[in-house]
C-alpha cells in the first residue's frame, strides 16, 4: 500500500471540509485516503478495503474512475459517473482523477470530486432540455418552468459577457422586454434567466411559440375561452392568466396576425383581457419577454408588426449576436456540450481536434448554437469506445460538405483570373479531379483489402464521405476483398 502516513493529509483534510470529496487508492485498488463527507460512507468503513468491495462494478473497470485511471494510466477529467454502492444505493458525481507515478511506475490513483446533492435532478434536466421541442406550449400551471439562469449562459467573448451584464440590469426591473436573434441563438435561455433574476421569480414562466399554433387557436390559447363561444368551446383560462404574478414568453411574435397584435396591445395597455366569447374583463399581472428571429429592421420593412405594438413589447431590447460573430464562444460551447453527453453516451471524451475546431471557425452556423449542439451530439455517436478526441473522421457529412464547398468558393474568388478561363479551367480540373480521386480511392481500397474502415483512416476522411465517394466514382468494393 502506499504510506500516506508520512506526508501531511491536512490540505486534503481542508478541502474535504468544503465540499470534495477524496479519495486514493494503491496501484492493487485498494483505499488507502478517503475524505469524512463521502455521503454516508464512513473512511473507516473503506480504508483496506478494495473498490469493488465498496461499490458495485460488476469488475468493469470502466465504471470505476478511479480503476479506469489506474488501468489507463492518464489523467481523467470532468468525469460524470453513476455507481451503486455495496448496499445497492445510487451515487452520481463528477470527478477528476490522475495517476500518482514515481520512477516511472504507477503507485495509484487520486481522484477529487465535487458532488451535487442534487445531481439527479441535474441529469433529468439535461435530458429534457435534449428532448425538448422549442414549439411545444409550456403549460405546466403548477411551478416555475423557468429551468436556466444566467450562469447557464456560456460565453467566452468580451461581446457576450456584457449583453449578460446588461440583461441582469434588465431583469432586476419590470419592464417589457423584447429579444430578437436569429433562430438558435437561444432566445429562451435568456428569457429564463431573466424571469429567475427578477422579483417575478417566484411566479409561473409560462411560454408559448406563437408561430407554432394556428391563427384561429391562438386567441383562445393566449386569452381563454368561455363556455359556448363556439362549437365545443368549454370555459378554460388562457396563458396570460396562467402567467398570474409571473412572466409570459412569447415566442416569435413576429408571426402572430394584425388582429390579434392589435388585441394584445389592448390588453397590454390596459392589464385586462377578456376570453373569447365572454364579456367579463379579467386583471392580470404578468411580465412580458417576446422574441423575434428576425431584426426591428426587417420587421418594419416588411409589415409583419404593429409598430405601437413593437414600442409597448420593447421598452427594453436585448439583442443576441450568431455565433459566427462571437467565435470565441465556441471552445466554451463544445466543452460544456461534451461534458453533459459524457454520461448519457457512456463516453469520456476530452476534447475536439484542432482541426475540426478550425473548421468550426470557419464556419457560418445558420443554425448557431444549437447547430453546434447538434453537430456535437452527431460526433459523440460516431465515437469509437477506445476514442477520446473528436476528429474530422467523427463529423456529420453535411457539415463536411458545406465547410468543402466553401473552402472552394473561396479559392475560386481569390485568383482573380478571367471568366472564360475560368469556366475552361473549371471544366478540366472536375474532369481530372473525378479520374484522380476514383484513382486514390482505388488504391486506399487495395492496400486496405477493401476494409471500409481501415480506408477511411487511412485516407483521413469519414466513413460516411467514403461511401460518398465510392457511389458517386461508381467504385465496387467488392473486388478489392
Amino acid at each position: 500500500m502506499i504510506d500516506v502516513t508520512n506526508f501531511d493529509t491536512k490540505i486534503l483534510d481542508y478541502l474535504a471540509s468544503t465540499g470534495y470529496l477524496i479519495e486514493i487508492i494503491d496501484k492493487n485498488g485498494v483505499y488507502v485516503y478517503a475524505s469524512g463527507t463521502y455521503e454516508a460512507i464512513s473512511p473507516k468503513d473503506i480504508i483496506g478495503k478494495k473498490v469493488n468491495e465498496v461499490y458495485n462494478y460488476n469488475r468493469d473497470h470502466n465504471k470505476s474512475v478511479l480503476l479506469k485511471t489506474l488501468f489507463l494510466a492518464r489523467p481523467i477529467k470532468n468525469a460524470l459517473y453513476e455507481y451503486k454502492s455495496s448496499t445497492g444505493k445510487q451515487y452520481y458525481d463528477v470527478m477528476d482523477s490522475t495517476s500518482i507515478i514515481s520512477n516511472g511506475e504507477v503507485w495509484g490513483v487520486i481522484s477529487i470530486a465535487k458532488p451535487f446533492k442534487s445531481i439527479r435532478g441535474a441529469i433529468d434536466r439535461i435530458s429534457r432540455i435534449h428532448q425538448a421541442d422549442i414549439s411545444v406550449i409550456n403549460t405546466n400551471k403548477q411551478s416555475n418552468n423557468a429551468h436556466y439562469v444566467f450562469e447557464d449562459i456560456l460565453c467566452g467573448s468580451p461581446r457576450m459577457q456584457l449583453i449578460i451584464n446588461e440583461a441582469k440590469k434588465i431583469a432586476i426591473r419590470p419592464a417589457s422586454v423584447l429579444i430578437y436573434g436569429e433562430t438558435g441563438t437561444g432566445k429562451e435561455l435568456f428569457a429564463q434567466s431573466i424571469h429567475n433574476y427578477s422579483s417575478y421569480a417566484d411566479g409561473p414562466f409560462v411560454a408559448v411559440n406563437c408561430s407554432a399554433i394556428p391563427d384561429t387557436l391562438l386567441e383562445g390559447t393566449l386569452f381563454g375561452t368561455s363556455k359556448g363561444s363556439f362549437t365545443d368551446a368549454v370555459e378554460k383560462k388562457g396563458l396570460l392568466e396562467d402567467a398570474q404574478n409571473g412572466t409570459i414568453f412569447l415566442d416569435e411574435i413576429n408571426s402572430m396576425n394584425f388582429a390579434l397584435q392589435s388585441k394584445l396591445l389592448r390588453a397590454l395597455d390596459e392589464k385586462k383581457i377578456r376570453r373569447v366569447g365572454s364579456n367579463n374583463e379579467i386583471n392580470i399581472n404578468a411580465r412580458i419577454i417576446s422574441a423575434m428571429n428576425i431584426t426591428p429592421t426587417e420587421c418594419f420593412k416588411n409589415k409583419i408588426m404593429r409598430p405601437d405594438l413593437f414600442y409597448r413589447l420593447a421598452v427594453t431590447t436585448i439583442e443576441i449576436p450568431p455565433l459566427r460573430e462571437r467565435k470565441e464562444d465556441i471552445p466554451v460551447l463544445c466543452d460544456s456540450f461534451i461534458n453533459n453527453n459524457n454520461l448519457a453516451y457512456n463516453k469520456n471524451i476530452n476534447k475536439i481536434s484542432t482541426d475540426v475546431l478550425t473548421l468550426f471557425n470557419q464556419y457560418e452556423w445558420t443554425g448557431n448554437v444549437r447547430e453546434l449542439q447538434h453537430i456535437i451530439e452527431h460526433s459523440m455517436n460516431m465515437v469509437d469506445d477506445d476514442e477520446y478526441v473528436i476528429t474530422k473522421a467523427h463529423l456529420p457529412n453535411y457539415f463536411l460538405n458545406q465547410t468543402n464547398s466553401a473552402s472552394d468558393i473561396s479559392n475560386k474568388k481569390d485568383t482573380g483570373l478571367g471568366k472564360n478561363f475560368k469556366e475552361v479551367r473549371a471544366i478540366a480540373l472536375k474532369e481530372y479531379e473525378m479520374k484522380f480521386t476514383k484513382y486514390v480511392v482505388s488504391s486506399a481500397l487495395v492496400t486496405c483489402n477493401g476494409n471500409i474502415k481501415k480506408t477511411a483512416d487511412y485516407l483521413g476522411i469519414s466513413r460516411q464521405y467514403l461511401y460518398q465517394l465510392i457511389a458517386d466514382k461508381n467504385i465496387s468494393v467488392g473486388s478489392f476483398k
